[in-house]
């Protein structure tokens, strides 16, 4: 293969892309597109057929040249290489830097990194596992990438390398190991000789060894968009102790918003209705009154599928909420959530099971309740007509074939199971005031 002119070309390792039929990554180098796995060219004639194929969206990168011959199958790009990786007007920014584990592990002293944020799962490993690591760093063995996020000018959280840095951190530092036991190294393989050994009972060459050892860090810069910067916490949240959605949402869209939604779902009939003392760890009930919030901005016709993306669009729209505006949200959310446990008690939200109800919230359930009332300013005649409304809702739900047919998180049965729910409303209390 002949030597490429100073090409802009780089190997996509996450984040939007266009790909081949077989999952290779492409990236422009001039008029052609090249596929750096298979070192095959891809003449633009074939870009629309792909675009068709692929899943994701086109990124184009602006990178530094590089120069590559026919012998050269290192992609890598020199450090501090800011990736753009552009899907109409999102961008993700992302530069690549060695860091040495004294200038990491100073970063985590001065709280400039932060190694626990309030998102991330706990720490799992044992000291077999962990000691292994420290192992690999003594023989000078490469560790996978490690992924920070800048939340702020000079201020980082870790995204992916929390195991592996936690257990570097209490091995050099001598702090105690996550489960409160001294960490000594056990379980080695190829160092045996330093199994029952402390950090500060190594050689002074093998303490330096570990000290400069290079780890590679790619940091997603505070610059890059929320909703690009969600599908790569997604893709990197592959571990065995995965965050669900809406705790990814918690640590991409951080502002207003999240904080309000944290406040909201401690109302008392919030709790009530999740039959909780207190928010749910997972945050599920904050995904939950996101939904409401989503529903009430744009009513019916602005839910759309996959939900994860509709409500993503909702966090960064609105992640900066103003005063005012949450004041309202929380009027509503309060109003809504305190009728819908009045009038349907302990089974608020739940689905009838012959003589028993679910013990799980019901989505479907929760946007036709909640929806339901947002538009009811009078509480009093809602509370004076609460009976009614309980049994026009357990008798569609038990005997309306039809309306059970509506009880799917999809656009048309959303608006099918609105239109009926609300006509019976309106039969009941009169049109909205």
């Amino acid at each position: 293969m002949a030597t490429l002119p100073q090409h802009r070309i780089a190997r996509l390792q996450l984040g939007p892309s266009l790909t081949d039929a077989n999952g290779q990554f492409i990236v422009s180098c001039g008029n052609t597109f090249f596929c750096p796995r298979s070192f095959v060219y891809v003449k633009p004639r074939r870009l629309t057929e792909l675009r068709q194929r692929t899943t994701c969206c086109w990124a184009s990168l602006l990178l530094h040249s590089t120069q590559v011959d026919d012998k050269d199958t290192d992609f890598s790009l020199a450090s501090n290489v800011e990736r753009r990786l552009v899907s109409g007007e999102r961008v993700l920014q992302i530069s690549k830097a060695d860091f040495t584990v004294s200038s990491v592990l100073d970063k985590i002293k001065r709280g400039k990194l932060d190694l626990r944020p309030s998102y991330q799962r706990e720490y799992v490993w044992d000291k077999k596992t962990a000691s292994k690591l420290i192992e690999s760093l003594l023989l000078n063995i490469p560790l996978p990438t490690m992924f920070f996020h800048e939340k702020s000018q000079g201020l980082l959280e870790v995204v992916d390398g929390k195991q592996r840095l936690t257990s570097i951190w209490c091995f050099m530092e001598e702090e105690k190991f996550p489960d409160g036991s001294d960490f000594a190294l056990s379980g080695l393989d190829v160092l045996e000789k330093l199994n029952g050994k402390k950090y500060s009972e190594l050689d002074d060459s093998l303490r330096e060894v570990m000290r400069d050892f290079a780890l590679n860090v790619h940091t997603i810069s505070r610059n890059s968009d929320d909703v690009v910067v969600f599908e790569v916490f997604e893709r990197l949240n592959m571990g065995s102790t995965q965050l669900n959605e809406q705790e990814l949402r918690n640590c991409v869209f951080q502002g207003s918003y999240i904080d309000f939604l944290n406040d909201v779902a401690q109302h008392p009939a919030m709790l009530k209705a999740f039959r909780q003392d207190a928010p749910h760890k997972r945050m599920k009930d904050r995904e939950f009154i996101l939904r409401f919030f989503c529903l009430r901005r744009g009513g019916v016709e602005k839910f759309t599928l996959p939900a994860k993306n509709w409500l993503n669009e909702e966090m960064r729209c609105h992640k900066n909420l103003d005063g005012k505006e949450k004041r309202e949200m929380a009027l509503d959310f309060s109003r809504c959530i305190t009728l819908s446990v009045e009038v349907f008690g302990d089974q608020v939200f739940r689905l009838p099971r012959g003589l028993k109800y679910d013990v799980d919230v019901n989505v479907c359930l929760w946007d036709t309740v909640m929806l339901g009332f947002v538009n009811y300013k009078r509480i009093d005649l809602v509370r004076s007509n609460k009976g009614k409304i309980a049994q026009a809702l357990h008798k569609l739900l038990v005997e309306d074939e039809e309306f059970r047919g509506y009880l799917f998180s999809n656009p048309r049965a959303l608006k099918l199971r609105m239109q009926r729910w609300t006509d019976i409303l309106r039969q009941i209390l009169g049109p909205p005031q």
